[in-house]
C-alpha cells in the first residue's frame, strides 16, 4: 500500500507490509489451542509475542488438532499441491481425487479441482510467472 502510513497506539508510524496468509482445517479443536503468549514492553504495556510456527510445541499442537484425519489424505493432498503449483494439473487432479477418498467433501480440495476444471485442466500461460486469483464464480 504505497503512500499509506498508519499510527500505532503508542504514536509510532507503521508502514504496511505485504504478507502471505496460510489457512488450514482444524477438525479436532481443543481448549488452549494456539493460546497467545504476552510480555510487558518497556512502557509497561502488554504485547503479544510472535507465534513460532516451527517450534516443537506448535508442531505438536498442529498434529493433535489433525489427529482424526487419515494421514493418507495429507500424502495425496501434498502430491496434488506440488503438481498443481508446478503446472502439472493432470497429475494434480489425480492426487486430489485420491485425497478425497480419505476426506470426502474437503473444501480446499474441491475448490482447486473446480478451478482447474474451469480452465480445462490447463494452467494459464503465465502460471509460473504471475500470481493468479480465483475469479468470482469461475
Amino acid at each position: 500500500m504505497p503512500g499509506v502510513a498508519l499510527e500505532s497506539e503508542d504514536g509510532e508510524t507503521i508502514t504496511p507490509q505485504a504478507m502471505t496468509i496460510f489457512t488450514f482445517d482444524i477438525p479436532d479443536p481443543f481448549h488452549g489451542l494456539f493460546e497467545p503468549q504476552h510480555q510487558l514492553n518497556e512502557n509497561g504495556r502488554k504485547q503479544q509475542l510472535p507465534v513460532e510456527w516451527g517450534s516443537a510445541s506448535m508442531q505438536s499442537q498442529v498434529r493433535r488438532l489433525r489427529k482424526s484425519v487419515d494421514s493418507r489424505f495429507y500424502n495425496y493432498y501434498s502430491k496434488g499441491i506440488n503438481a498443481y503449483v508446478s503446472g502439472d494439473w493432470e497429475s494434480a487432479e489425480q492426487a486430489f481425487q485420491a485425497s478425497l477418498g480419505w476426506k470426502p467433501g474437503d473444501g480446499p480440495t474441491n475448490q482447486l479441482l473446480a478451478y482447474m476444471r474451469s480452465l480445462n485442466k490447463k494452467p494459464p500461460a503465465t502460471w509460473t510467472t504471475l500470481y493468479h486469483e480465483f475469479a468470482e464464480g469461475y
